[in-house]
């Protein structure tokens, strides 16, 4: 996470969450500081994992920015979502024009196409250790000030096609797509050595 968050402190990426993700994060940090500790829940034990997750909180609440994720939802990629509460997930997406969801859990993402790209409506889903090998390439891209705001002509065919359904479709440049593209082929190779 380390990695992501320097690129959004550098200005080079912008993170979103919303109050369905914090809620998800919370729990999730609280059963895994409990398993980690043994499950003891003495008032000391508490404290000190309360106090854990403030101190996460509050580091993580000075680079992401809320966005709310109330129903209803947006339509996702399915009528019948393989995991119904990640329908936040997908709404959060949308309402901030995301270009890229960064999850382990592409599983419950939209299926991936023709080029292995779990992407729908112009936002891509990706692993975040495939998306940490694009962040310096990304920092160059920002450094470079290449313009962000392209219009949907520049787009590749797969983004400019899956972007055609929205009224506001998310524009992300050519360049991340092609990047995102080659990592995947470098990575498809490597395990297959």
């Amino acid at each position: 996470m380390d990695p992501i968050l320097d690129s959004a402190r550098a200005g080079h990426i912008r993170l979103f969450w919303s109050p369905s993700i914090i809620s998800e994060v919370n729990r999730l940090l609280t059963w895994l500081w409990l398993e980690n500790h043994g499950g003891r829940l003495t008032d000391a034990s508490w404290r000190q994992c309360s106090l854990t997750a403030k101190a996460w909180f509050g580091h993580m609440t000075r680079v992401f920015h809320v966005v709310e994720d109330c129903p209803p939802h947006e339509s996702p990629w399915t009528l019948v979502p393989r995991d119904e509460d990640d329908a936040p997930i997908w709404t959060t997406a949308v309402r901030a024009r995301a270009h890229v969801v960064i999850t382990e859990n592409l599983k419950d993402g939209p299926p991936a196409n023709d080029e292995g790209l779990h992407l729908y409506q112009g936002i891509l889903y990706v692993h975040p250790n495939d998306f940490c090998h694009l962040l310096p390439w990304l920092g160059d891209l920002n450094e470079t000030g290449v313009d962000w705001k392209l219009g949907e002509d520049d787009l590749g065919e797969t983004a400019a096609a899956t972007a055609s359904s929205r009224t506001t479709p998310v524009q992300p440049p050519p360049e991340l797509w092609s990047a995102i593209r080659d990592l995947l082929l470098r990575t498809e190779q490597d395990t297959s050595l």
